[in-house]
């Protein structure tokens, strides 16, 4: 049986808020009847984080490597993660304060902070591929932000189509989601309700059985 080692952010996990995706709905949970898949789901995770991950799992020797990141370095942020972290360390009355002042697009335009720049994303696309010589790697694209997301992040739009493109420059194998649709994606814009990981999982799935022939499958 084929080996697919498995690593994505929250979009690979089940949730509870803001809808419920059950573990078995999830495309990875799914892809687990077909294949031995050794699945690495970090929330929060960074392409540099999932990079960080790789000399722990390369034992499991995988056929194919799959990797879903990229929302989580791209998007706008007021604060980087070290400011956040320092806030944080504040009493609750004054850090929920600060973080509601500074929480707004007048601060991310300004500051342009994302928690990986571009080049490093890049970087980290490349490396992951090194990483795992002579084994596809096949990265699945950031998700198309909606209008609906633009209106209460303003920026990300934008930004989702840069780092996308840098995949696109960057990536040997990737596997397309544009054309998933809102009703794929759950009220937060971001992650992925029991539609939407089941059109990831057929995607791959198809991948996987045509990954010798074509570089992207739509």
């Amino acid at each position: 049986m084929k080996r697919i080692l498995v690593f994505t952010d929250s979009l690979g996990l089940p949730r509870s808020v803001p809808e419920h995706c059950a573990y078995e709905d999830t495309w990875c949970f799914k892809l687990k009847r077909d294949f031995n898949v050794h699945q690495v789901s970090i929330g929060g995770a960074t392409s540099s984080d999932i990079l960080r991950q790789c000399p722990y799992h390369i034992e499991f020797k995988p056929d194919v490597v799959i990797v879903q990141i990229g929302i989580v370095d791209c998007a706008p942020r007021f604060l980087t993660k070290f400011e956040l972290e320092l806030i944080k360390k504040l009493p609750d009355k004054i850090n929920s304060k600060l973080i509601r002042a500074l929480n707004n697009s007048k601060v991310r335009n300004f500051r342009k902070i994302t928690y990986v720049r571009t080049d490093l994303f890049a970087r980290n696309i490349r490396k992951l591929q090194t990483f795992f010589k002579g084994t596809p790697v096949i990265f699945i694209n950031i998700l198309p932000a909606s209008d609906s997301y633009e209106k209460i992040l303003p920026g990300i739009k934008s930004r989702v189509e840069q780092y996308n493109e840098i995949l696109i420059n960057e990536a040997k194998y990737i596997c397309e989601t544009y054309d998933l649709h809102n009703k794929g994606v759950m009220s937060d814009y971001v992650h992925l309700n029991a539609f939407g990981h089941d059109m990831i999982y057929h995607k791959i799935f198809n991948f996987l059985t045509c990954i010798e022939n074509s570089p992207r499958i739509h």
